[in-house]
């Protein structure tokens, strides 16, 4: 990636404006390995030369406007768990939110797999994605404040393991996500299911407390 620090304004605005276009055309079902340049520097309104100002290829500006994205998404999280106190409270407010955020499906799925070296998206762009750092995403911070919660509510013991309950929690959410995902077979209210998982998070952490 070109220098970007110490940019001005209006240079940020554009580079911006770059990042949106690209999440547009993924939530618009457009194919990651086949976005040009053009489409993102035409759905941002600058011209395409403009684009290699700041980056020095598409896979570049694929790459980091995925992880802005992310990372803008999950730092809301983090903030609406702050905003509450009790374990309850924190995992309900995250399905809400995975609920609120379910537009950004089709963006967020090419994140993961750009994560995990899916072989469904080009090389050039994986390896973009993975020099590009580690955008923390806002994540890792909402986990913790889950498993403060825990704790503190003698839900969980911190001596214990905590990649335990980030996998709890992480697998809770991700069946919330397929719940939502696959709307036309939904045969149970969406309160009936956020209860249930709910419980079934209480129910998992109990059985590890067991062993």
């Amino acid at each position: 990636m070109k220098k970007q620090k110490n940019l001005s304004q209006s240079s940020r605005d554009k580079i911006e404006k770059m990042y949106q276009a690209v999440i547009f055309l993924l939530d618009k079902g457009k194919d990651i390995n086949s976005i040009k340049v053009a489409d993102i520097t035409e759905r941002a309104g600058i011209g395409k030369g403009t684009a290699y100002e700041y980056f020095e290829s598409k896979e570049e500006i694929i790459a980091n406007a995925m992880k802005y994205n992310m990372k803008k998404q999950a730092d809301s999280l983090y903030r609406l768990n702050e905003e509450t106190e009790s374990f309850r409270e924190r995992v309900m407010q995250t399905m809400d939110w995975i609920e609120n955020n379910l537009k950004y499906k089709d963006s967020g799925i090419q994140f993961f797999k750009a994560s995990q070296f899916s072989r469904e998206i080009s090389a050039p762009i994986v390896e973009a994605f993975h020099k590009a750092g580690d955008c923390n995403c806002g994540l890792h911070g909402a986990l913790k404040l889950h498993i403060q919660a825990a704790v503190r509510e003698k839900i969980w013991d911190e001596q214990r393991s905590q990649s335990l309950i980030e996998l709890t929690m992480i697998s809770a959410y991700v069946e919330y996500f397929l719940y939502l995902s696959l709307e036309k077979e939904r045969r149970v209210e969406k309160e009936v299911m956020k209860e249930f998982i709910y419980q079934g998070i209480l129910k998992r952490l109990a059985v590890q407390e067991s062993h």
